[in-house]
């Protein structure tokens, strides 16, 4: 079935954020204007779908599974093939664009800046697009671009195909970027429009890390995609990736 982009529906992982989704992220949506009916909130399991229920409203609640892979990874088969889906973290409390004089500004429809990207997206034959990954205006340009960038996990969009499964524990971003790419050999960037959260904040479905697992994240975005990835290190010593 071919989805027309105002056909988009909003997807919200959670978990253990019972008291920052409603007030942040849904709040957001609805009061930017997007329907409840188009948001369904995924959760780890069953008991956590029941501690939801009294804090998403009209929004639908499925539990799905536990981790960020994984829930990813049921996300994309949860829904149709081919449906256009944003995916957004469940605390992010606002999304801006670049303004003519280099500030930024709330969006005030985002159902209208949803459908804008998927519209621009299918224009050049791009199943993914992103937002600019960094908060901070100085560094964002009005444009619009379709090589390979990174397109960060925290608001991104892209038209569910089955066969993106992530294999890295962490950095699935990165690797949904990558595996978007190789299928299109375009992913769009709207390097005007940022979304604002706080990383790496307590709770979240990613937020159980061990040194080990982020290693054994680099080495395989390493592996599968010597072409386009490399590895290096914060100052803190956190394993990192960087697109070539």
């Amino acid at each position: 079935m071919n989805y027309a982009a105002s056909d988009f529906q909003v997807a919200v992982p959670s978990h253990n954020r019972v008291d920052v989704l409603p007030i942040k992220t849904l709040a957001l949506l609805l009061d930017g204007g997007v329907n409840p009916r188009r948001i369904t909130v995924f959760v780890a399991d069953e008991a956590e779908r029941e501690l939801y229920e009294a804090v998403v409203g009209d929004c639908r609640l499925v539990a799905g599974r536990l981790g960020l892979r994984e829930q990813l990874n049921f996300i994309h088969t949860w829904y149709p093939e081919g449906l256009p889906v944003v995916k957004i973290d469940d605390d992010v409390t606002a999304i801006e664009e670049l303004t003519p004089d280099g500030k930024l500004a709330p969006v005030h429809c985002i159902p209208s800046v949803f459908q804008e990207a998927f519209a621009l997206a299918d224009k050049v034959g791009a199943r993914l697009w992103g937002t600019y990954p960094v908060y901070n205006a100085f560094f964002m340009r009005p444009t619009v671009t379709t090589d390979l960038r990174f397109c960060i996990g925290h608001l991104c969009g892209y038209r569910i195909d089955p066969a993106v499964q992530l294999g890295a524990p962490h950095k699935t971003d990165y690797e949904t970027t990558l595996r978007y790419w190789d299928a299109d050999h375009a992913v769009l960037r709207m390097n005007h429009l940022v979304a604002k959260t706080r990383y790496r904040a307590k709770g979240g479905l990613d937020g159980i890390r061990t040194p080990e697992a982020e290693e054994q994240s680099v080495e395989y975005l390493v592996e599968h995609w010597p072409q386009h990835v490399r590895p290096w290190r914060r100052k803190d010593g956190r394993p990192e990736v960087k697109l070539r």
